[in-house]
Formats: structure tokens, C-alpha cells, sequence
């Protein structure tokens, strides 16, 4: 494929509330890993492997020459991830490209839980290694430079309607990070 352009801690509120001497005004309440609809931090972060996985497995099946193909990949979308996918499958349908090959991924980390917005962010690395492009002609579209490990930064949000519980709605290529071989 082509390339694609807070959380509260918990050890903090316990040392907070155990080492308080004097009393204090009744706290707040603050939001926890759980208002985010998930058990904790590692639960979150699993249903976004699961969520990713189920994403690039749509893309790897995705055949340029059918858009049909693409309603998958679109289903495990949201935001900005899903106007990206739309216009560049588009584009690659329209320009008469031809994909092959598979993206795996490997590395994945949870970066963090929002609990406000219940948005989670991880790092992957991407294997491009095995995808090819090709215009109509025959000629290679990919870039000679095009690293075969990537990483992305990911971000996820909430839905209702998948199994996982969330969508990727952003995929950006992460300088910062990197993937060894």
C-alpha cells in the first residue's frame, strides 16, 4: 500500500490518596482506564492489535481492479484514516494501478489510553517489503528509497459496531521511531 501520511496514572492517585495526613475537600472523581469501556490499559491496547490486524488483513485483500474490495478496508476506518483510504484507493483504481503482495506487521506498542476521549495510540512496525505496485503499464510506482520496515505511529477510536470496540482513524509514518531488521 502506499504509504500513509493522557493518561491519568493510577500508581500516582494511590500514592496521592495513601500519603494524605490532613483531610481534604471531597476529590473529584477521576476518570479511570475503565471509562474507556475497557478493563485496563492492557485490555485497550489488545483490542487496537485486534482492531489492526483486522484493518490490514481488509488491505491485503484489497484488488485495485475491484472496488467492492474496498469496503472492507473502509469498515475498520474512521476520521481521517478513512478519507485517506478513500481518496487513495480511489486514486489507485482510477489510475488503473495493480497491487500485490502482503503487509505484515510486527512490534506493536501501546503508547497510551485517553480516558477523556477514549482514543488509544500505538507504535507499529510495518513489513512493506513484500508490496509491489505497478502502474498500467507495467512500470513500478514504488519509490526505489522505500524503506521495507516502517514505523507508524496509530491512533484508534471508539465504535460501537465492530468486535474490537474501536476504528483506526490515523496512521502516520513516525520519524522518531524506528524498526530494526
Amino acid at each position: 500500500m502506499v504509504p500513509r501520511r493522557t493518561t491519568i496514572p493510577v500508581a500516582a492517585l494511590l500514592i496521592a490518596v495513601v500519603t494524605a495526613c490532613a483531610p481534604t475537600p471531597a476529590p473529584t472523581p477521576t476518570p479511570s482506564p475503565t471509562s474507556t469501556g475497557f478493563a485496563s490499559e492492557e485490555a485497550a491496547f489488545a483490542a487496537a492489535e485486534d482492531t489492526f490486524r483486522e484493518y490490514i488483513n481488509a488491505a491485503n485483500a484489497v484488488d485495485l481492479a475491484d472496488p467492492t474490495t474496498f469496503e472492507a478496508t473502509y469498515a475498520w476506518t474512521t476520521g481521517d484514516e478513512y478519507v485517506t483510504q478513500r481518496e487513495q484507493l480511489t486514486q489507485m483504481h482510477s489510475l488503473k494501478w495493480t497491487l500485490s503482495g502482503v503487509t505484515t506487521f510486527d512490534g506493536f506498542k501501546g503508547v497510551d489510553v485517553n480516558v477523556q476521549t477514549s482514543a488509544v495510540t500505538a507504535l507499529v512496525c510495518l513489513d512493506v517489503s513484500d508490496v509491489t505496485m505497478v502502474d498500467e503499464t507495467g512500470a513500478s510506482v514504488v519509490p526505489p528509497d522505500r524503506p521495507p520496515r516502517q514505523a507508524h505511529e496509530l491512533e484508534f477510536l471508539p465504535a460501537s459496531h465492530t468486535d474490537t470496540g474501536l476504528l483506526v482513524s490515523r496512521v502516520n509514518r513516525s520519524e522518531a521511531a524506528s524498526c530494526a531488521p
